[in-house]
């Protein structure tokens, strides 16, 4: 279900979906298993890729349309900005 989520935010960059990544992550779903199983969804998937749309994905500009409190907003600017932090060290080489 994750990797799913992850393509899906990789193609609308949509709130919803990065709602959903984070209560995935927040009920236990391995970000590091999301990862490796977002290729076998979509081909074309890539984590840097997925970094570099979410650093445009501004819960806080966005959240008039995405019907959010402040509060709400906030909460997923953080998510978004550790999701960014987690996804670029994933794909350091080791």
């Amino acid at each position: 279900m994750l990797a799913t989520k992850l393509c899906s935010l990789l193609h609308r960059s949509e709130l919803r979906d990065l709602q959903d990544v984070r209560e995935l992550l927040v009920t236990g779903s391995s970000l590091e298993q999301g990862l490796a199983d977002a290729p076998l969804v979509e081909a074309g998937f890539s984590t840097m890729t997925l970094a570099w749309l979410l650093d445009g994905l501004d819960p806080v500009a966005l959240r008039g349309a995405a019907n959010l409190s402040a509060e709400d907003a906030a909460v997923l600017d953080t998510v978004r900005h550790e999701l960014i932090a987690r996804l670029v060290r994933s794909s350091r080489p080791t």
